[in-house]
């Protein structure tokens, strides 16, 4: 199907292509094509989308021992973590998207090197980062107000008080699942 218009369609079931003119009045001759029309591919999840192309495309790309010739450790210890940061952000921003909490696990690198050397520094690290980070997150969940909204100004229903208790009940549901895996047991 094909559509045209000013706006971006709000109805995205597929993904789309996307082209936006620098000047929306100006016409544009071919030979400036490619300098004047931006092309954009959007997904009806780009989270989801965002955060596969980066732990399946980036990821291995930028931290392959291979890449990284000639850098630095440090530089090349610091990209690592950014681009675990960055991995962990996208999948609690996803999950806030969806309404739950979900909790980001360490890198799977963290566990073999564990395995290796209990003592090894940065693996702890990175382990004692993940649960203090999920401390946070649980914490929000418990500090959840149903009286938020009358707070506000706003004068909610019976009907808004169950749908947050049915909202709360099911995110702390969802992490003591979470909690109750085997990854974040070996943690």
């Amino acid at each position: 199907e094909i559509t045209g218009g000013g706006k971006a369609p709000t109805d995205r079931k597929k993904k789309g292509v996307v082209f936006v003119k620098d000047e929306a009045s100006a016409p544009v001759a071919f030979e400036q094509l490619s300098k004047a029309v931006s092309v954009m591919e959007m997904h009806p999840e780009t989270m989801n989308h965002l955060m596969s192309i980066a732990h399946d495309v980036y990821f291995p790309i930028l931290t392959q021992p291979g890449n990284q010739e000639g850098w630095p450790d440090v530089i090349a210890k610091e990209l690592t973590e950014n681009l675990h940061k960055f991995l962990a952000n996208a999948y609690v921003t996803i999950g806030h998207m969806a309404g739950q909490t979900l909790l980001p696990l360490p890198p799977d690198d963290v566990y073999s090197s564990m395995e290796k050397n209990q003592h090894d520094k940065d693996s702890v690290h990175v382990l004692e980062t993940s649960v203090v980070a999920w401390t946070r997150q649980i914490k929000e969940v418990l500090h959840l107000d149903p009286e938020t909204a009358l707070k506000s100004g706003n004068h909610p229903g019976p009907q808004a008080e169950i749908e947050f208790w049915t909202n709360k009940a099911q995110n702390l549901n969802s992490i003591h699942d979470q909690l109750s895996s085997d990854k974040v047991r070996q943690v």
